[in-house]
């Protein structure tokens, strides 16, 4: 019981932090390393990814913490359909696999790390997957139902702060194009 409440606690923890971050998202410089590094700090995981993902569906990635650190660079890109990011994309839902060994969509991309189990979620704009976050544990099921809520919930604040940036650079655009005439 005391190892739930701890969870829930730290998962609270991290929504609030998150959503402070986020709402100065249309200022920030690096919005993608700063989620990753608040979402490893609380949590360890073994691996936290952010792909943004191209009308094409091609995942490419954003920011990264953890197990791929030394194999992949922010610029990395997957082809459409690839891995458990690429069913997400396809079908815009979250993607728990609690045990990676019995799972043919999973995908180290050929390289030696010791993942277990992968969590995927969307983030959905205007009905298409605009970037996927995916966490990686290296203990096979460690991904529940309130690990789901909870990044689903950063997945909603993200989704609004992106289109929120969006908006404030359309604006800032059409200032400097009214100053101009």
């Amino acid at each position: 019981m005391a190892d739930t409440t701890n969870k829930l606690s730290t998962q609270l923890r991290l929504l609030n932090e998150l959503s402070f971050k986020l709402q100065s998202l249309v200022v920030a410089d690096n919005v993608w390393e700063d989620i990753v590094t608040i979402v490893q700090n609380k949590f360890h995981y073994h691996s936290f990814t952010i792909w943004s993902v191209a009308q094409d569906g091609t995942a490419t990635l954003r920011a990264q913490s953890g197990a791929y650190n030394k194999y992949l660079t922010v610029g990395f890109s997957m082809s459409k359909g690839d891995g458990i990011v690429g069913t997400v994309i396809q079908n815009k839902r979250p993607y728990i696999c609690n045990d990676v060994t019995k799972d043919e969509r999973f995908t180290s991309l050929s390289f030696p790390v010791e993942t277990k189990s992968q969590m995927s979620l969307p983030v959905i704009i205007d009905g298409n997957v605009a970037c996927v976050l995916t966490i990686e544990s290296n203990q096979a099921n460690s991904f529940d139902e309130e690990d789901k809520v909870t990044f689903e919930a950063l997945c909603g604040q993200l989704a609004v702060a992106l289109i929120n940036t969006k908006l404030f650079s359309e604006i800032r655009s059409f200032n400097k194009k009214l100053q101009g005439t």
